[in-house]
Formats: C-alpha cells, sequence, structure tokens
C-alpha cells in the first residue's frame, strides 16, 4: 500500500516525540544540567499559569492589593513542590499599618519564593516597566497594583515615584524594591539605585 510523504513525515514526527519523551527520565537523572533547565522550565510554566488564574478572576476587581492573595497561596504550595524551606527573622517587624518601604536584594526569579513569604498585607511592588509585557505575568501583575517604573526615561520615572509616594501616604500601603535595580548573580549587594530612597523620603516613611 502506498503512503504519501505526507502521511510518512506526520508517524516520523510521532515517532520521535515518543522517542524523546521515553529518554526524558533518563536524561533527568543522568544529567544535572538537564534537571537543572527542567526544574526552570516547570517553574517558569507554573508562575505563568498562576499569572492567567490571576488575570481571570483579577479583572472582576483591578489594581486590588487583595488580588495578591491566590499568589501568596500558590508560590507557598510551589516552594512545597520543590523542597524549598525559608528562614525567616524578624518577621512581626512588618506587621505595620502604617506605609513603610520593603527592600531585597535580587539574585533570581526564585526570589518570588521568599518575596511571598514574607509578603505584608496591602503591600504593592515596583519594578521595570519592561515586565508588562512578560506574557501573562505582566497583566497579572498590573492588576495586583504594581507599579511599572521606566528606567531609561528619568522625567516619567520620577513622576511615577512621585504618584507612588502620595498613594502610599494616602491607602497606607507598602512598597517591596529590588533596589539593585536588577539581578545580582555575584552573592554579594550590588549598589542600590537611587529610586528606593527617594520614595522614602518623598512618602516620608
Amino acid at each position: 500500500m502506498w503512503t504519501s510523504p505526507i502521511n510518512m513525515a506526520l508517524e516520523l514526527i510521532q515517532w520521535l516525540i515518543i522517542g524523546f519523551l521515553l529518554i526524558l527520565p533518563l536524561l533527568y537523572e543522568l544529567s544535572n544540567t538537564f534537571r537543572y533547565y527542567a526544574k526552570f522550565s516547570l517553574y517558569y510554566a507554573l508562575v505563568m499559569l498562576i499569572s492567567t488564574i490571576v488575570i481571570i478572576y483579577g479583572v472582576f476587581r483591578p489594581r486590588d492589593t487583595r488580588n495578591h492573595g491566590f499568589v501568596i497561596m500558590a508560590m507557598k504550595l510551589v516552594k512545597r513542590l520543590y523542597g524549598i524551606e525559608i528562614e525567616i527573622r524578624g518577621k512581626e517587624n512588618l506587621k505595620s499599618e502604617e506605609p513603610f518601604i520593603l527592600m531585597c536584594n535580587h539574585q533570581s526569579s526564585l526570589d518570588v519564593l521568599g518575596m511571598f513569604e514574607i509578603w505584608p498585607d496591602r503591600c504593592v511592588s515596583l519594578m521595570k516597566k519592561e515586565l508588562i509585557y512578560a506574557g501573562p505575568f505582566g497583566p497579572a501583575a498590573w492588576l495586583c497594583h504594581a507599579i511599572f517604573i521606566d528606567r531609561l526615561n528619568h522625567e516619567k520615572a520620577i513622576e511615577t515615584l512621585q504618584a507612588t509616594a502620595k498613594t502610599l501616604q494616602e491607602k497606607k500601603l507598602k512598597v517591596y524594591i529590588f533596589p539593585e535595580g536588577t539581578r545580582n548573580y555575584g552573592g554579594s549587594i550590588a549598589s542600590f539605585k537611587k529610586g528606593g530612597f527617594h520614595l522614602a523620603i518623598q512618602a516620608q516613611v
């Protein structure tokens, strides 16, 4: 029976997929590099899934810090899935009704797990403008009242900080900032950008 080239190609693709799926467990067990990228890929996929769920319910109460509730619960489940334990000291200092700025160093996207472990009530995050285009994560962050700052436009950045300082006082919000401005892979703390300090001065916190 004659088989068309298209059917042959589809059958070949099918067997390649089956072979790839069969070899995945072996690669996971034998290769540390493969295991590393597999875990990170799953982590990013879970973050995007969580973000998509936030978008679905967040549209009914946009720019609301209460939208973080599901994110906090979901990230704790992700932390448990990966067997990560986080030791927290001084969390009682975050239990305040007054506005304040929370600064943390930034090493990787896994910092989100630690961030939501200590996330205080009525808190928003300050992040670079480019992240609003990062798939479902950007819109989800916006719905959670994230504040996006244009680091390439100094005047707009100052305007954003001034507006944030005003909102901080009016709504008694807390602001979570990575003051280094970008990820620091060196293990030490890099120099802090001025934005967080300008915000603290303007908001008088």
